[in-house]
């Protein structure tokens, strides 16, 4: 026996000298599992999957695979885990009371997912069968297939005790995962983020780009409730919600700090004074007033009552001036007020007709030329210009030159210290695209660069168009003509500090950054729950200067069939490499799974001069760059041997 232990420890410094790259872990593992739902809508949609078995178990609106196979390559920065589990959707059958039998125009079974995280390509694959739901042929590949493209730069990922655990892993269609779906969805859309959890070790990608906080809020109204409106106070959010729910404010890592219920509506009419820190919001003809600190809200107040139904509202930083459009009087937007007021004090003036506004263009019909009585969730915009004046934008309602459709995407300029009524508002020629087809309802500006753009995630029907300001004329220049197609899915827009303008797609659930007064995309990141965004138009997200985003997401994977308006914080600043591990929080140590093997008997030689130099082996294990792989290894044979 000593013979035999000199002679492995011998091997062993000889070993010890050579330096080591920690080696792939590699072993059948049943200490995990996988959580993901596929697609929320789609279980929605076909009230869930019809059979769960070999492996996998509903959770919610998703399913849990369990892991069966982990490869952790720590040097590739790559980790490969399998997955077992069988999700089968039989809907439309014939034999309804039985979908199991005989035939179904959706058949689809998912089967042994696999999830590979590396640097060159991340995605999830598995075995497939789907009836085609059109042709009735059947899509079932020999091998498994990559369903879906992952993006681990949109994800959490802590370590701690000996566990590993990656969420909110941002997840799209791949063509095999579209026609896995019939090809009822487009490559690229969004599906629902991944999560996975295994006893092991990380192995962390090194990232570059935007990174997702952990950082989430949940407003208390729902999405489709209607627009939700986000500004800044100072480092502090305010996010506006709709149907009564009123306000909340809430700090940089999205924790409420305060919330007040107020009547705002489903069109969710509010503003911001950011120089006096005053939310302004219409209740009926009431102008509204609520006082923020850094950490409260007051009471609402009003200012001031219009003759009208206050329409829309906005805030000019630079005049220091809000204004309000009064409209809609017992449902007609032939007439309309403009209220105006600086540090409180509000006055209310008229606004031109529609034969001031066009002057010798004939215009007839509709509700009027300043709104639509059925925009009951598209918000009506007052946008701050570069020159104090501000854009409307109404989704009037009005048909010009006699034609037979009322004109879309009339802007008009509203200018609030002028002194005639036919000054203070001017129909902008340039708006005018003459394709009363097309619908560009929402646009966000910068002051001085406008992207207009219609929400329709449909490739065949989306369309937006880039227009410039010219406040020598009051008016807009067409930058592009109205484009479809480009981008489809236009959720909302905002401008970062150097003026990049940034789409939130609600598609394919990206944020895209674009080259300024184009539609060319530089840059992407996906976001967890991102899609379907494009449900209600909310106005513009909050890219703030410290590179931090607040975007709105949707979630509807709790098994209630509800859509949660879900506030996310993306950092594009520069900072150390991303995802990493987060710190496991205080608590008492608690012992891994090599820690909880059986413990030395009272007559081990754990303190014999073996056991020492062994120990010190390992140390120099940790001066080498070998610390895990090779401690492990030594302490697997110190048990080997008995020592």
């Amino acid at each position: 026996m000593t013979s035999r232990r000199g002679t492995f420890l011998a091997a062993l410094v000889t070993a010890s000298l050579i330096p080591l790259a920690p080696p792939a872990l590699a072993i059948p593992a049943t200490d995990g599992h996988l959580t993901w739902g596929i697609r929320a809508s789609f279980n929605n949609y076909t009230g869930g999957a019809t059979l769960v078995k070999d492996g996998a178990t509903r959770k919610g609106n998703a399913f849990e695979f369990e892991l069966t196979d982990l490869t952790v390559d720590k040097a590739a920065k790559r980790t490969e885990a399998q997955f077992n589990g069988t999700v089968v959707y039989r809907k439309y059958c014939k034999n309804a009371s039985n979908p199991l039998e005989g035939h179904c125009d959706l058949d689809l079974h998912f089967e042994d997912p696999k999830v590979v995280l590396a640097p060159e390509e991340s995605y999830l694959e598995a075995t497939v069968s789907s009836r085609q739901y059109l042709s009735g042929t059947t899509f079932a590949p020999e091998k498994p297939v990559k369903i879906a493209k992952l993006q681990p730069q949109s994800a959490t990922l802590r370590e701690a005790n000996g566990r590993v655990d990656w969420s909110n892993i941002a997840s799209t269609l791949t063509p095999e995962g579209n026609t896995m779906f019939s090809e009822f969805y487009t490559e690229g859309e969004g599906l629902d983020p991944v999560s996975l959890s295994y006893a092991g070790e990380a192995a962390p990608l090194n990232t570059s780009g935007p990174t997702l906080s952990t950082a989430k809020w949940d407003s208390k109204a729902k999405y489709d409730d209607g627009v939700h409106q986000l500004f800044e106070a100072g480092q502090n959010i305010i996010v506006s919600m709709p149907k009564g729910h009123g306000f909340a404010l809430l700090n940089s890592e999205l924790k409420e700090l305060a919330s007040r219920r107020a009547a705002t509506t489903d069109r969710n009419i509010v503003t911001f004074d950011s120089q006096h820190s005053v939310l302004y919001y219409g209740e009926g003809n009431d102008l509204k007033a609520v006082d923020v600190t850094a950490d409260s809200l007051s009471e609402p107040r009003t200012v001031f009552t219009a003759s009208q139904p206050i329409y829309a509202v906005g805030y000019h930083p630079e005049t220091d001036t809000v204004a309000a459009v009064a409209t809609g009087k017992n449902g007609s937007f032939t007439s309309a007020t403009l209220v105006t007021g600086t540090k409180g004090s509000f006055h209310e003036a008229g606004l031109p007709d529609a034969a001031q506004l066009f002057g010798d263009t004939p215009a007839s019909g509709g509700d009027g030329a300043w709104g639509n009585i059925i925009s009951t969730k598209d918000n009506a915009e007052l946008v701050p210009m570069e020159d104090g004046t501000f854009l409307y934008n109404g989704a009037v309602d009005i048909m010009l030159d006699n034609e037979d459709k009322s004109a879309k995407g009339l802007l008009y300029s509203i200018k609030p210290s002028a002194t005639e009524v036919g000054d203070r508002a001017k129909f902008m020629k340039g708006s005018r695209h003459g394709d009363n087809t097309l619908y560009m309802n929402s646009l966000v500006s910068d002051g001085s660069t406008i992207y207009r753009f219609d929400k329709n995630p449909n490739r065949a029907s989306a369309v937006a168009q880039i227009l410039r300001y010219d406040a020598a004329q009051r008016d807009v220049v067409a930058v592009t003509e109205p484009t479809r197609s480009v981008l489809p899915g236009w959720a909302s827009l905002a401008f970062d500090a150097e003026g990049t303008p940034i789409q939130q797609n609600g598609a394919t659930g990206d944020l895209n950054w674009l080259k300024p007064g184009t539609f060319e995309t530089t840059a992407s990141f996906t976001l967890p729950n991102g899609r379907e965004t494009t449900n209600v138009a909310n106005g513009s997200f909050i890219a703030r200067k410290d590179g931090a985003i607040f975007v709105p997401t949707l979630d509807e994977s709790r098994g209630d069939y509800e859509e949660y308006y879900v506030l996310r914080r993306v950092d594009t600043a520069a900072k150390e490499p991303a995802p990493q591990p987060v710190p496991p929080a205080e608590s008492s140590p608690q012992p891994t799974p090599l820690e909880k093997t059986k413990k030395p008997s009272p007559s081990s030689s754990a303190g014999t001069p073996l056991a020492v130099l062994l120990g010190l082996f390992a140390a120099i294990a940790v001066a080498v760059g070998a610390i895990k792989p090779l401690h492990s290894f030594l302490l697997q044979v110190q048990r080997t041997l008995g020592l």
